[in-house]
């Protein structure tokens, strides 16, 4: 191998202005994996450990320079081009200019701003994503305030529960972690700015947008789904229960070539009474806007809506334990009729523990930390569903590799074994 040639194209590679906005998500995300193997086969052994095990001091200053308001300085009061000295960040923010002058220096390794030769700094891409109402401004928040405590704690829990995941979600890592005796959703309650940083994460995810998620549904079962309904109902019923939004239901009115469908979005009245109090469902073709009915509902309780033909839970039951989600599946079963289908739309792990990736693992270990929840494999699901009288018939998951969500299209087992 031409090591000298091997340098020149990663280096072309790397120089390439438009590489994020001139490929498609398949070819990025192998370009990315690809740079990543590279990586892995030139790290040694102490590399990596060193950047692994220093991961967290990161978002810490990202969440400092935040605090002092070292990005307000960049993106709200100057023209992108202009360069900035430390001197002139120290005396707009009120800093001491020394500290400022550390802290540049982390942001400047992490690529957050540019640097000229003179030393002095000018803002890039990077460093406006950090303004209030981003997801990466959101993921710092959480990131230094919840998930760097909570997850610095698992040793001593553990340490202290005889090496027992916690399986109560009011006690926890978490409320051990932060000294509270409350669920996490509780404390969001209570810590406003941690509780918008926590919305505007799940409003921003991919997996919480519009046609994404209903893409993995083949058409054809969206047609004989519709033609399974009883001869006497005149309205196609789906019930979206804790969504805290629109998406999901816009997204699957859309896969259904008919008018009459009554959409009821279910949360609890904070959400309800909220964002979705005059909501309407986009205009699509030749979709008349319908409104969407919003219903009080907590579903830990029974089911109020009986024989609905589609319930869905999208990216909740990964948020609770066994216990509270076989409660949850309970009372859905319960509703459910011959002509019923449960999906849902979640983070569905394989059963091989090689075929899950780094920040899947992450993903499942602050579930746990935060949660005292998982994130569950398919064999997983299949034994809390038969647990409720529910049989999973269909794995429907997205075609990119590194997307662990999935759709599990789910019936009673008597619509299987009658």
């Amino acid at each position: 191998m031409d090591i000298s040639s091997l340098l020149d194209t990663l280096n072309q590679a790397a120089s390439f202005p438009n590489i994020q906005t001139d490929t498609t998500d398949t070819e990025r995300q192998a370009l990315y994996y690809a740079c990543e193997k590279l990586s892995t086969r030139l790290e040694t052994p102490i590399n990596r450990l060193m950047k692994t095990s220093f991961d967290f001091i990161s978002p810490i200053i990202l969440r400092t320079a935040i605090d002092i308001g070292i990005f307000d300085f960049f993106n709200k009061d100057h023209e992108p081009a202009r360069e900035i000295d430390a001197a002139a960040i120290a005396m707009h923010t009120k800093s001491n200019q020394a500290l400022i002058g550390r802290i540049m220096r982390l942001l400047i390794s992490l690529h957050v701003v540019d640097v000229t030769s003179e030393g002095k700094c000018r803002a890039n891409s990077f460093t406006k994503s950090f303004q209030p109402g981003t997801e990466v401004h959101a993921l710092v928040i959480m990131l230094s305030s919840v998930f760097i405590p909570v997850l610095g704690r698992i040793p001593v829990y553990l340490r202290q529960n005889g090496n027992r995941p916690p399986e109560n979600a009011n006690n926890g890592v978490f409320q051990d972690a932060l000294g509270t005796d409350s669920h996490i959703y509780d404390w969001f309650r209570q810590n406003k700015l941690e509780h918008d940083a926590f919305h505007q994460m799940m409003v921003n995810r991919p997996s919480s947008h519009g046609g994404m998620w209903t893409d993995y549904i083949p058409q054809q079962w969206i047609l004989e789904k519709l033609s399974s309904r009883e001869p006497s109902s005149h309205d196609f019923t789906i019930v979206d229960m804790g969504a805290s939004s629109r998406n999901v239901l816009d997204a699957l009115k859309q896969k259904i070539p008919m008018h009459n469908v009554r959409l009821i979005l279910q949360d609890l009245p904070d959400v309800t009474k909220g964002e979705h109090h005059t909501t309407t469902m986009c205009q699509t073709g030749s979709y008349a806007p319908e409104k969407i009915e919003r219903m009080d509902h907590d579903f830990f309780d029974p089911q109020p809506v009986q024989g609905a033909n589609v319930y869905v839970l999208a990216r909740a039951l990964h948020n609770w334990p066994d216990k509270e989600a076989s409660k949850i599946l309970q009372h859905i079963q319960a509703a459910m009729n011959q002509n019923s289908t449960l999906l849902i739309y979640d983070c569905v792990f394989s059963d091989r523990l090689e075929e899950v990736s780094y920040n899947d693992a992450i993903s499942d270990m602050i579930m746990m930390a935060a949660l005292a929840s998982l994130e569950r494999t398919e064999g997983q699901f299949r034994v809390l569903l038969r647990s409720v009288g529910l049989s999973l018939v269909n794995v429907w998951r997205s075609p990119l590799a590194d997307d662990k969500q999935a759709i599990l299209e789910i019936v009673r087992d008597d619509q299987i074994y009658s």
